[in-house]
């Protein structure tokens, strides 16, 4: 990438964006960042790193203005909104038309792995209209008529283990115990998000490489219940993982939006190709690598569970 680069990063506080920001820093390039709020402790933190922030959000279109200014590649990654889930596309749009107006060349797009399956038997469930929401942001982003675009296709986040998103393992942090909807002995695609951000870094910077690109992004194969063991074993705690019986699926999935998530993740593992991701010579991290960076946050995240024995 030409020295005095700059490149706009949506998200930077969060897990995507912030991997990509952090990533893009180590090569030197200059990163415009929109965040809600310039003093909160992960804003200061790219601060730290040299990336220069513009208060406001997508709705403000000064403030979107003012950080695309100068950027000639965008990183882009859009969070869906339970409460009104069109605002993540309409959201995208506001983003690709303020760039466009930007001058922005390049377009990176970080999705999901598995879209075009057709998982959800309910095409009107809440994890089918996420998907065909996602899917319609590709859309707009490849014939939103930049000079190039590629489409990153993430899998299932490591650092889901911990924190708020620990949700998706439904009551493991407070009882030991993952009652799930995957299925025994089913290797299905997992990354840490480290690895989203050198893939980030890699296709902003390597334009000519990666354009017109997509690209699944995942770390490494991991059953079930290998990764409740991992974690158990790094934590120290006792954990289990019950797999629940497909007629208790089907009801409890009606009420809960991590069954049918889980639901969807089924039989991608048919699908993942480790050989395909390793081709693009982007450095990779383990699961175990994940686990001893992330520690403090996994102790925090099971601290009430019981010793193992």
């Amino acid at each position: 990438m030409p020295t005095g680069t700059t490149v706009f990063v949506s998200g930077a506080t969060g897990t995507q964006g912030g991997a990509v920001a952090r990533h893009l820093r180590k090569a030197n390039v200059s990163v415009h960042a929109l965040v809600r709020d310039p003093s909160s402790s992960k804003a200061k933190a790219l601060e730290t790193i040299g990336v220069t922030l513009f208060p406001g959000s997508f709705a403000d279109e000064d403030a979107l203005r003012a950080a695309l200014k100068g950027a000639q590649s965008a990183f882009l990654n859009f969070i869906p909104t339970f409460s009104d889930l069109s605002q993540e596309l309409r959201d995208a749009e506001i983003v690709l038309a303020a760039a466009k107006e930007a001058g922005v060349r390049h377009i990176v797009y970080t999705s999901s792995f598995g879209l075009d399956i057709e998982k959800d038997p309910d095409p009107d469930g809440i994890v089918a209209r996420v998907y065909q929401i996602k899917k319609d942001i590709v859309t707009a982003v490849v014939s939103a008529g930049f000079e190039s675009y590629t489409i990153l296709r993430p899998a299932k986040f490591m650092s889901d283990l911990f924190g708020p998103a620990v949700r998706w393992f439904g009551d493991l942090a407070k009882t030991g115990v993952f009652e799930t909807a995957l299925r025994e002995g089913e290797a299905g695609p997992w990354v840490d998000p480290d690895d989203i951000g050198a893939f980030g870094a890699a296709a902003l910077t390597d334009r000519k490489r990666f354009a017109g690109q997509r690209v699944d992004v995942y770390t490494e194969l991991l059953t079930p219940e290998s990764v409740i063991a991992s974690v158990a074993k790094v934590t120290g705690k006792k954990m289990s993982i019950q797999f629940l019986p497909e007629v208790e699926v089907l009801e409890r999935k009606k009420v809960n939006l991590f069954l049918q998530a889980q639901i969807s993740m089924r039989d991608m593992g048919a699908l993942a190709d480790m050989d395909r991701v390793r081709s693009w010579g982007v450095p990779l991290g383990s699961f175990q690598g994940f686990l001893e960076r992330e520690k403090a946050a996994l102790d925090e995240t099971y601290a009430q569970l019981p010793d193992a024995e």
